[in-house]
């Protein structure tokens, strides 16, 4: 029995060793039969700063501001900011998150001679999300394309200076307009048919002279600064109360002048009604003008854009940016160009220093937000 044993082990031995030896197959572990793995998902976090600049047009409620901060100016108004972008990806696919925060103080060239300064404070908050596919990729760089959607934040604080020069003149280039528009309506009339209602007739032609004036349909001289923007209140000076009754006052005063013979001057009465008008519109006009408006806008823009990269060596590389949206949806238009210069410090980690241009072009109701922000950006990537 012990020699059958001995014998049959040896014959097992001896195929085990043959099957070996000739190169035949053996059932290989389970773990080594699982399919190869799909690419794992990489993240790459990016803090990074960018000294942006702002030249443009900032309205709030009607009332326009044209700011100008350069590159030489910018750490002098800039008061906040902070800016994260978070990348995902996984083969040909991916998408990031990307948000700002900046806050930047300056003053605004005066428009007209009704203030002696304007000083704009602009608050923006930008957070887009956005997919891309990549189109090409090589040894050395890639292409992407991609879409998303950006939303805006924006917040606008004007303060205005006003100069009682400015006002004084403002008043009495209106004045000056009304006088001439009720003058050219009795002059042609015969004192017999002047009364009332041509006096009712008169006011009513020299408030339509005060709109256009205001309005910016006649432009004789720049006297009405922001109201000729538009401005809250303006395009009801001629019909508020006070002026209204002042332009009456003149217009009878012109009706009594011309009944009692003396149409070819003016008399004592008429020199008073017409330094009453001056008066009634300085005072509207010093009513109609805060010192202060603010306003906030929130919207979303869709945009499309392009982005690669091109490796210059192992360490160095050249990146660029760009896309467009709004598309009339909220913004009339936003686009961006970036392009910039980076150095792969590890495998894992690289810096970059370029230039961006942000441009927005923004109009709803009183507010504008007509800007271009630019300026040097940083960044320091980190891919896990």
């Amino acid at each position: 029995m012990k020699t059958t044993v001995l014998i049959a082990c040896s014959a097992f031995a001896t195929v085990v060793s043959a099957v070996a030896g000739s190169g035949g197959k053996t059932v290989a572990p389970a773990a080594e039969l699982t399919a190869p793995p799909l690419n794992p998902w990489s993240v790459t976090v990016t803090p990074y700063g960018w000294l942006a600049g702002l030249d443009g047009t900032t309205g709030v409620r009607g009332y326009t501001a044209e700011t100008s901060v350069g590159i030489d100016q910018i750490l002098d108004n800039l008061d906040m900011v902070g800016m994260l972008n978070v990348e995902l990806q996984r083969g040909r696919w991916g998408g990031w998150m990307d948000g700002l925060y900046l806050k930047m103080s300056a003053g605004a060239d005066t428009p007209g001679p009704l203030l002696s300064s304007v000083d704009v404070t602009v608050e923006q908050i930008a957070a887009e999300a956005a997919v891309f596919y990549r189109v090409w990729e090589g040894e050395k760089g890639f292409v992407d394309v991609y879409a998303g959607a950006r939303y805006m934040s924006v917040g606008a604080d004007l303060r205005m200076n006003v100069t009682n020069a400015g006002i004084r003149e403002a008043a009495d280039a209106l004045s000056r307009r009304a006088v001439e528009r009720i003058g050219a309506e009795l002059r042609d009339r015969a004192p017999g048919d002047l009364g009332g209602k041509v006096a009712a007739a008169a006011t009513a032609r020299a408030v339509q002279a005060i709109k256009d004036f205001i309005g910016g349909r006649e432009r004789p001289v720049a006297a009405v600064g922001l109201l000729a923007g538009g401005g809250p209140g303006g395009g009801n000076l001629g019909e508020s109360g006070p002026v209204r009754d002042a332009l009456r006052a003149y217009a009878d005063a012109r009706i009594a002048a011309a009944k009692a013979g003396v149409a070819e001057r003016v008399d004592a009465a008429v020199a008073r009604a017409e330094k009453r008008l001056a008066k009634a519109i300085e005072r509207r006009l010093n009513d109609a003008l805060p010192a202060e408006v603010s306003g906030r806008a929130d919207w979303v823009d869709p945009f499309v854009g392009v982005r690669g990269r091109y490796q210059l060596s192992p360490k160095f590389y050249v990146a660029g940016k760009a896309d467009i949206g709004g598309f009339g949806v909220s913004s009339n238009l936003v686009w961006q160009v970036y392009g910039g210069v980076g150095w792969q410090t590890s495998k894992r980690t690289a810096l970059e220093l370029g230039y961006k241009y942000f441009a927005i072009d923004y109009t709803d109701g009183g507010f504008t937000y007509d800007v271009a922000n630019s300026g040097v950006m940083t960044a320091f990537s980190i891919k896990f």
